[in-house]
């Protein structure tokens, strides 16, 4: 595997004390790595900080977000059995499949 072009994980967050928000930072480095501000009850927005050559596949992984939890959801209700050397089979349908790599694909910025 290639090294990602995002910035790496784990990442955390916590509210932002100087607007309504929150901000968001990998967990062993301090700087931050995006701010999402409350607009009102329908709108956010979020800025991406600079983070040299990562600032816009961090910005493209966050973005992807509300998608991979939509796939990981599907995910739960796949078929999976358990493997008799240890670990679970999971079945994917050939549809989730490709969904999941294009999904993937983008995420990373492919």
């Amino acid at each position: 595997m290639s090294e990602p072009k995002y910035t790496p994980g784990p990442w955390t967050y916590g509210p932002a004390h100087n607007y309504t928000g929150f901000w968001i930072a990998p967990i062993h480095t301090l700087p931050t790595l995006a701010a999402v501000q409350l607009v009102n009850k329908h709108n956010v927005t979020v800025e991406c900080f600079n983070f040299p050559g990562k600032t816009e596949a961090n910005a493209r992984l966050i973005a992807k977000c509300p998608e991979m939890l939509e796939m990981l959801k599907k995910l739960v209700t796949c078929d999976c059995s358990l493997n008799p050397k240890g670990g679970f089979i999971l079945r994917l349908p050939r549809s989730m499949e490709s969904e999941l790599i294009a999904l993937i694909r983008e995420a990373e910025g492919e």
